[in-house]
């Protein structure tokens, strides 16, 4: 019985971490001896017919280890929101600590979480919509990113 209360208790914090509205949230975990620059980060998701003609925002969101050595993460983001069989590229830069040093996000279990908005999409298509990230950092494998994501939301929910 004090098992299920636990659990009970659990499953309820962790509903109230959801932010209102979320369509899609998902993170893909990095290779321990870190990012290559060739490999991409991949995420699918799916409008359906209610969500169809509605307004999205997407962000794209790291957790990373206090082993992260530089103050911004450049990354290059496609998707095909627009046009299914057209992959749009767009060149980010996410800043991952500020001018003194002092990291930016939150820091919670070891890692530091930060989050970018990268698109809102005033009416959205129905059907699969695709986004692909990878890191363009001169170094390869780039240390210290432990998993890269992205949240989908309902744009204005929760506002």
């Amino acid at each position: 019985m004090l098992l299920l209360a636990a659990i009970a208790v659990m499953l309820a914090a962790v509903a109230s971490c959801a932010r209102p509205g979320t369509i899609y949230h998902h993170y893909v975990s990095v290779d321990d001896d870190g990012w290559d620059t060739c490999s991409y980060a991949v995420f699918t998701f799916d409008i359906d017919s209610a969500m169809s003609g509605g307004a999205i925002d997407i962000d794209i969101e790291l957790r990373l280890r206090p082993t992260y050595s530089f103050a911004n993460l450049w990354l290059e983001a496609s998707d095909n929101a627009s046009v299914p069989a057209d992959y749009a590229a767009d060149t980010l830069q996410l800043r991952t600590a500020d001018d003194a040093g002092v990291r930016a996000g939150t820091f919670s279990a070891g890692l530091y979480s930060l989050s970018l908005p990268y698109k809102h999409i005033e009416s959205v298509r129905p059907g699969t919509i695709g986004i692909r990230l990878r890191h363009l950092m001169g170094q390869s494998p780039l240390p210290g990113v432990k998993d890269v994501g992205i949240r989908v939301v309902k744009a204005g929910a929760g506002d």
